[in-house]
C-alpha cells in the first residue's frame, strides 16, 4: 500500500472535511489530529497536537471529489486508527476502500459506498 522508502507515522485521527460541510468534531484526545479540507483537490492541511484546541478554518468550495484526500493520506504515508469525514456524501468516492476505518458525518439520507455512515442533526 505505502512505498516502504518512507517513513510511516501512525496518527490518531484523520478529519476530511468536504469544504461546505459544517464543522461537527467530537471532543477526542488522539495522538495527533490532522484535518483535511478538500472539495475537487485538497485544499489545506492542519495538523493538530493533543494539548491543541481543534479549529476548523475551511478552505475552498465546490465539487466534491474524495479521492484526492484519500491520495494526499497515501502518498503522505500516513497510516490512520481511522478517517472521519464530515461531508454531504455528494461526491466521487475512490474506487477500494483504505485499509483503516472511514466514518462519514452527514445531514441527510446519503450512505456511503464503504465504511460506516453516521446521520446528524445540523441546527443552524
Amino acid at each position: 500500500f505505502f512505498s516502504s522508502r518512507r517513513r510511516h507515522t501512525r496518527y490518531g485521527t484523520v478529519t476530511g472535511v468536504q469544504t461546505c460541510a459544517l464543522p461537527i468534531f467530537s471532543e477526542v484526545k488522539p495522538e495527533k489530529t490532522i484535518v483535511i479540507y478538500g472539495d475537487s483537490k485538497v485544499q489545506s492541511v492542519e495538523e493538530f497536537e493533543p494539548s491543541d484546541p481543534v479549529k476548523f478554518h475551511p478552505r475552498g468550495g465546490g465539487g466534491t471529489d474524495f479521492v484526492p484526500i484519500f491520495h494526499h493520506v497515501e502518498s503522505n504515508a500516513i497510516e490512520p486508527c481511522c478517517m472521519i469525514a464530515l461531508t454531504d456524501l455528494y461526491g466521487t468516492f475512490p474506487a477500494t476502500a483504505p485499509d483503516f476505518p472511514v466514518l462519514w458525518v452527514t445531514d441527510n439520507d446519503q450512505q456511503a459506498p464503504f465504511g460506516e455512515t453516521l446521520k446528524v442533526e445540523v441546527q443552524l
